[in-house]
């Protein structure tokens, strides 16, 4: 045994050697050796047992866990192994109640993957609350589950090794409550199921998973079940995760889940480049909530020969699930369920692609102690930015990616928002310092201010990429930021649901302020249901009607209200979405009053037929705008084969909605949402390139020559489309020196140029643009 040398660390602690045996019944314990030092160890002796492996681990702090594997030797035989553990990293967590108080005797499981198994390292903290758990090696990303007696449990944030600011990261936890139900299906109870209780909005960190088995009567208890208003949702092997029942707890009922039959639902897998059906993927249908993945249901299945899958795992309302391929990258498509069936459409999945992100400061800046990192469920590993402030991911996939810029100057944490589209670049830019300061000035108290985290400032960057920046609450002085890459943002609490305190700023000169009063009167937003009543556990989000960086999320308590201090004392609008209530999107409420009502729940729907002349598009990505900006969207569906998206329950009224495919030109149209929708025809244009070859009337190349190019069907210049980056010209509308101007990605239709001959005069033209092809057409100029 080689231990490497940790006297500057002035730590203490005990290594642990176990032998375990992989027989038929799994791992089991044959030998452990405590206290362990440097030096020799053993002998020890062991059960010789055939056919099998043998497994021998270090554990405890402050090195890393340490493996070595050996099969079967012959009876009587020694085998030595070799142990040369490396230091670890170590995790800092400080645990408090709600007042900021240490809570003694917690306790934190940490749960990382390392080479394909499963580690979980526990270490029990001081009287303080303070918990030192070593250790971990560096890459891995580590989750802890932290609990102390009397307290509901808390899953910290995610933890990525070596930190770029080791700090201690405190962990609030809240008083624990009795929690009992039963879960049924058509009446009868459930005897074997998993139960998920979690406060709304913080899934990710809250919940707390238990399952019961020969349960007669489908009853369940939680002893450690959040004093707060919370979710609750079930399911067995055989049926579904439940829609979520809402409860303040502690509470004085017994609750009842009720486990639906699954519905039967399918779509269809194809590449994003060549149309053809993946038959290697693999579907895995998710526990999907408004505010994200609750986790996945069930065994993964294999599509067949043609990419389909026809599924009997899903329930009323929303539905999502995750695809994989090999070679591809995953793929989370979502479907709400209609006239009982749910229909995923195309599903189209694409070949990972580099994502670049460079910073830009003015003037000297070190951007090597700054890296980057993935956040979301398709984890970018960590990455440092170059001395030029760059940063590349060689496979990122298409979709939302949201990336956090670690060791900033400006802000704890950075996060950045980013839509990957198919078929486009993945370049983005960030900046660190210059172009506006940002000043905040917090005032009043809450009596939550112990459990405030702190304050996030969002905003949409010159680059349309959605920024937010997490930043330390302080009360006796203004909060000072510099590189506010826009002219407006929005800052709120972090922390409570219950605070929901937000602000915009103002721009006088080239400074931006804000005003954050935690004290100031909330803005009250009920929601019910058709019959009136309380609808617990709808998703909010309220955006401007005038373009602004206000975007605030919140969700609604088991009374169906929702509370929001900062709205502008204007015309907003606010979005609802809810399991099995369906969705409203972008109403208008007035924010110059105190209060509002809305009522979810409506029928009604959209039915689009999308169409490019006569032939069907399937694949097309359909979603409303909800936000003035023009930046927020919410996604209806994806055609069929037959180029029908059909989408509801939605609020009944007008939408406007955009239709998004690689390989179509995008359209943006206004519908009505009825209870009985009659279909509703879209025509989309796919894409082509065109080639305009220049030459003399005696066959000499033209180089260096300027031409107009205009759309006649939609009577627009074609420069401008190159502008603003909708199509891809490497010389602009110049020929080059072979003569040849090249645009590609273009709608397909009628198309007229116009350019000079050498004598002034004008000489005037007219092509076609045909679908997925290039038309390269000789032009002769006198």
């Amino acid at each position: 045994m080689s231990l490497p040398d940790w006297s500057h660390l002035d730590y203490r602690g005990e290594r642990r050697i176990r032998i375990e045996v992989d027989g038929p019944d799994g791992m089991r314990s044959v030998a452990s050796v405590r206290s362990v030092t440097d030096g020799p160890w053993g002998p020890v002796r062991l059960p010789l047992l055939r056919a099998t492996h043998y497994s021998v681990s270090l554990e405890g702090s402050p090195v890393l866990p340490s493996f070595r594997e050996f099969t079967s030797p012959r009876p009587g035989a020694h085998v030595v192994v070799d142990l040369a553990p490396e230091l670890g990293h170590p995790l800092a967590l400080h645990v408090i109640d709600e007042g900021g108080q240490g809570i003694p005797d917690a306790e934190a499981a940490s749960h990382w993957v390392q080479d394909g198994r499963d580690r979980v390292l526990r270490r029990r903290g001081d009287r303080d609350g303070y918990i030192d758990n070593w250790s971990f090696p560096e890459g891995v990303v580590v989750r802890t589950l932290v609990t102390a007696p009397g307290f509901a449990g808390r899953w910290a944030p995610e933890v990525t090794f070596p930190e770029v600011s080791p700090r201690t990261h405190p962990v609030t936890l809240v008083r624990a409550a009795r929690l009992v139900g039963r879960c049924v299906h058509r009446g009868d109870p459930v005897r074997d199921f998993e139960v998920v209780v979690w406060e709304p909005m913080r899934s990710g960190f809250t919940q707390i998973r238990r399952v019961f088995r020969d349960r007669e009567d489908g009853s369940f208890e939680f002893d450690d079940a959040p004093e707060a208003a919370i979710a609750v949702s079930a399911a067995s092997e055989a049926l579904p995760f439940s829609s979520p029942v809402h409860a303040r707890v502690p509470c004085s009922t017994p609750i009842v889940i009720e486990l639906a039959s699954p519905l039967r639902g399918g779509g269809q897998v194809v590449d994003l480049e060549t149309g053809e059906p993946v038959r290697s993927a693999r579907v895995q249908p998710l526990a999907v909530l408004p505010e994200g993945a609750l986790g996945p249901w069930g065994a993964s299945r294999a599509v067949d020969q043609e990419g389909r899958f026809d599924l009997d795992a899903f329930v009323a309302g929303q539905n999502a699930v995750r695809v994989q391929a090999e070679g591809y990258a995953p793929r989370e498509a979502r479907a709400f369920a209609l006239d009982g069936a749910v229909d995923f459409g195309r599903i189209v999945i694409d070949r990972p692609r580099p994502l670049e992100l460079r910073l830009v400061a003015d003037g000297p800046f070190d951007f090597t102690g700054l890296s980057a990192v993935g956040t979301d469920n398709t984890p970018l590993p960590r990455c440092r930015f170059d001395a030029s402030g760059l940063v590349r991911f060689p496979d990122a996939s298409a979709g939302t990616r949201f990336l956090e810029i670690e060791g900033s100057p400006q802000a704890t944490w950075v996060s950045l928002r980013l839509g990957l589209e198919a078929l486009k670049p993945w370049r983005f830019q960030h900046r660190v310092t210059g172009r506006r300061r940002l000043v905040v000035e917090v005032a009043g108290d809450s009596a939550e201010m112990a459990s405030i985290v702190g304050l996030s400032v969002s905003y949409v960057s010159g680059e349309g990429v959605h920024t937010e920046l997490g930043l330390p609450l302080q009360l006796e002085e203004d909060i000072v930021i510099d590189g506010i890459d826009a002219d407006s943002v929005c800052v709120a609490v972090m922390g409570p649901v219950r605070v929901n305190a937000s602000t915009l700023s103002e721009l006088r000169g080239d400074q931006l302020f804000a005003r954050l009063d935690l004290e100031a009167e909330p803005f009250v937003l009920r929601v019910v249901d058709p019959a009136g009543d309380p609808a617990p556990g709808v998703l909010v989000r309220v955006s401007d009607s005038l373009p602004s960086a206000l975007y605030l999320v919140g969700t609604t308590d088991p009374e169906g209200v929702c509370l929001f201090t900062g709205i502008p004392a204007r015309r907003v609008l606010v979005s609802l979405e809810h399991e099995s209530l369906g969705r409203l999107l972008g109403a208008p409420i007035d924010g110059a009053g105190h209060a509002a009502e809305l009522v979810l729940g409506s029928e009604a729907g959209l039915q689009l037929v999308v169409a490019d002349g006569a032939l069907p598009i399937p694949g097309v990505e359909a979603r409303a705008l909800v936000s003035a900006i023009g930046s927020r969207w919410s996604l209806l569906g994806y055609s069929d084969d037959a180029g029908c998206v059909r989408a509801g329950p939605l609020g009944e009224g007008r939408y406007t909605v955009s239709l998004v495919h690689p390989e179509c030109w995008p359209v943006t149209f206004e519908v009505e949402a009825r209870l009985d929708p009659p279909p509703h025809p879209v025509q989309v244009r796919r894409r082509g390139s065109l080639a305009l070859v220049l030459v003399s009337p005696e066959g000499a190349f033209l180089g260096g020559r300027p031409l107009e190019l205009v759309s006649q069907e939609f009577e627009t210049d074609v420069a401008q489309w190159i502008v603003e980056g909708r199509v891809a010209s490497t010389t602009g509308l110049v020929s080059n020196a072979a003569g040849e101007l090249r645009i590609e990605r273009l709608p397909r239709g009628p198309y007229r140029y116009r350019l000079l001959t050498s004598a002034g005069e004008v000489l005037e033209g007219r092509c076609e643009v045909p679908a997925g092809e290039l038309a390269r057409i000789v032009v002769v100029v006198p």
